[in-house]
């Protein structure tokens, strides 16, 4: 099941290619002021050899896509007297170019807000430098969306290297399984998140070697959280029939609605249990109403019948007691209504609407 996005930048959340353009055509009427017999075609063909040499001998690392050493490198190429301060004035028209006239695709805000709501964590895996890369972020607006950011700086090896894929999932803390890699270059990021057990999605095209390909960024929306629905029909939410009353029944729907399985059990005889749940007007649960303590043998017993995993299973409870034991079990735990300082639960619950916040915890 998906809980982690992995997001390329360049050409995945918006418009580089056209914006790099435009900002080399700045820096090339910046550079004409001073050297008026520049020519529009002069320029491109020396940056373009001017990123090639520097790419040669700094392939591999971030500062192979430094813009100043760009520059640099053309107006030695050029044969022009090295100016630093040109220099720097031609590598922040180049940048401010790119970050006020970026814009995300459509779709994008859409779909990293409605994942955020999902409790889908967002990561950012991207070559260049990081600052820069930053600035990007804070300039489509997606930087409240995003939890972390790995980029070929602070690794020091670039995409599809598995060094920038491992470093996301240890800084999120989650398998190769539970994450999804979205970019628009087929080797660097597809292929590259694949090699180490991520699903890599494809954007802006379509190739057999992707595990997706989507040309609408909100096509997201349908892979991971379509993967999570099918994922919710192997968790369970079991609720103690001690802690229900008639504010449980719309609660215990929603929950169904969204693909969880529910139970009812209890330390009760399964008549008087039975009729409880009658009383109450739930329907469609399972109960599990045995007249023995409930401890070890109790939740195990479910789980044998559910065939459910123990952390794929979520107690709500008002006894502490009852709770350590699905602790030690490995299932997850919501104390109701009370608070004591000897038990720390995964959730604290006082009203039945915030189940459903809990149930998240099994995604």
């Amino acid at each position: 099941m998906y809980r982690l996005l992995l997001l390329d930048i360049d050409d995945t959340l918006y418009d580089a290619t056209s914006l790099y353009r435009m900002a080399e055509e700045r820096a090339f009427k910046e550079l004409r002021r001073h050297y008026p017999l520049l020519s529009w075609d002069l320029f491109k063909e020396v940056y373009k050899r001017a990123r090639e040499d520097v790419h040669r001998v700094l392939g591999g690392s971030a500062s192979m896509h430094n813009r100043f050493l760009y520059f640099q490198r053309m107006m030695e190429i050029l044969g022009l007297t090295l100016e630093p301060q040109l220099l720097i004035k031609l590598t922040d028209i180049y940048w401010n170019t790119v970050f006020r006239n970026a814009r995300p695709f459509p779709g994008v805000i859409k779909t990293l807000r409605t994942l955020k709501e999902h409790n889908v964590r967002i990561g950012v895996v991207t070559d260049l430098l990081a600052q820069t890369q930053a600035h990007k972020l804070r300039a489509l607006g997606v930087s409240r969306y995003v939890d972390f950011m790995v980029t070929s700086e602070e690794t020091g090896r670039e995409k599809p290297h598995p060094s920038m894929f491992l470093t996301a999932l240890h800084k999120a803390r989650m398998s190769p399984e539970e994450a999804v890699m979205v970019g628009d270059n087929l080797e660097k990021d597809v292929l590259g998140a694949k090699a180490v057990g991520i699903t890599g999605v494809l954007f802006g095209r379509e190739d057999p070697r992707a595990d997706h390909s989507i040309k609408n960024f909100e096509e997201l929306l349908g892979i991971v959280l379509e993967e999570r629905r099918r994922f919710r029909k192997h968790a369970y939410v079991l609720i103690n029939v001690e802690v229900l009353d008639e504010s449980f029944g719309e609660v215990i729907e929603e929950l169904k609605s969204s693909g969880y399985r529910v139970g009812i059990y209890g330390e009760v005889n399964p008549l008087e249990g039975s009729e409880r749940i009658r009383e109450l007007g739930i329907e469609g649960v399972r109960t599990f109403f045995w007249r023995r303590r409930v401890g070890r043998h109790f939740y195990e017993q479910i789980l044998n019948i559910t065939r459910v995993k123990p952390w794929r299973a979520m107690v709500v409870d008002d006894k502490i007691s009852h709770l350590r034991v699905a602790r030690h079990l490995m299932m997850k735990t919501v104390l109701w209504k009370r608070w004591e300082d000897v038990f720390i639960p995964d959730y604290f619950a006082e009203k039945p609407e915030e189940i459903l916040e809990a149930a998240s915890l099994l995604l």
